[in-house]
Parts: C-alpha cells; structure tokens; sequence
C-alpha cells in the first residue's frame, strides 16, 4: 500500500487475487477481476426546520362543514330510502307467510274431510265441512290438525256426539205420506167429451 492517492475503501488489484499456491503452469493467461466501484456517497445536509401547520382559514372551515352537512343529509336520505324498502320486505314476507299458512291449512282440513268422508260415505263434503267448522268454532276440535288419523278419530268421536244425524246412514225412503201411508190414488171427476 505504498499509493497514497488509493481509495482507502477499495482495495488494490495485487490484493483481490490471491496467487495461486503450487497449481502446474497452464498456457492460459490468469484472468484478474476488475476493481470495484467506489459507492457514490452524498453529502448530509441539515435538515429543514419544522414548519408549524397553516391555521385553517374560516371560509375553509366553513365550506367543510357545509360539506360534511350535505354528506350527512344525503346518507340520512339514503337510510331513509333503505328503510322503506326493509319495511315493504317484511310486509311482503308477511304476507306470504300468511299466503303459506293457509296453503297449509287448507291442506290439512282437506286430509281431514277425506279421512271423515272415508268412514261417512253417505255424507257430503260441504256438510262435512260445515260441521267440522262449527265443531272446531266450538272448540271441540281442530280442524287443522297435523296428525290426520288423531284428527279424523277426534272429527268422528265428536260427529257422534254433537251431530248424531250426520253419523248416521239416511233411511230407505217409504212409499205413502210422511207418515208412511200408503199411496192413494187419486180419481177424476170431471172426465173430457173427448
């Protein structure tokens, strides 16, 4: 290190190779790896003194809160406007709901009127129908019962009790008057020239 003017960070060219220890003599010349570059390095500067913030003016402020009144009132129309539409939904949800429930209901009285149909043939489904109505009125049944079989034995248990002529079989109808008189024929009087 006999050069004063070298780059005390980079090392000279002798030093970055090594030589080599006791290899034959090749006919190739040793390649040498160039020096490397020095970083550039950048002088420190001091640096700035702190700036204290720009009060806001009272126009800025103004106009800011304005403009956060504006935001505020377009959101308040918006949840508004959410808020209806929230309301029509369980309205209509409502209403379906309803709609369902009938379905259901009408579902399971027909199951019912069928299972009572089946043990009083002689019966029409309207006086099925309006005498399970006034049985389930009068709360001795109910007609839109989910266990079918629990209901038609219930319907007919109180069929039997409460409307004893719907239970039983109509009676052959006999010849004559009501009381049951034998047919009287009936003679003219005034018999035709011709």
């Amino acid at each position: 290190m006999s050069d004063t003017n070298a780059d005390p960070v980079t090392p000279s060219a002798d030093l970055q190779t090594p030589a080599p220890a006791a290899e034959p003599a090749k006919s190739e010349p040793a390649k040498v790896a160039p020096p490397a570059e020095a970083p550039k390095t950048t002088p420190v500067s001091e640096p700035a003194p702190a700036r204290e913030p720009k009060a806001p003016t009272q126009d800025a402020v103004v106009e800011a809160l304005k403009s956060l009144q504006r935001d505020n009132a377009g959101l308040e129309a918006k949840l508004n406007q959410v808020q209806k539409r929230a309301e029509a939904a369980e309205r209509e949800a409502a209403r379906f709901k309803d709609e369902i429930e009938g379905y259901v209901r009408k579902g399971r009285e027909d199951a019912i009127v069928t299972g009572v149909r089946a043990k009083l043939p002689h019966a029409s489904d309207l006086t099925i129908r309006g005498t399970l109505v006034a049985l389930h009125e009068g709360k001795h049944i109910d007609r839109f019962a989910e266990k079918t079989d629990e209901a038609v034995t219930a319907a007919l248990e109180a069929i039997g009790k409460h409307a004893p002529d719907l239970a039983k079989p109509p009676q052959p109808s006999r010849p004559g008057g009501p009381a049951g008189s034998p047919a009287q024929q009936v003679r003219r009087t005034h018999r035709s020239p011709f």
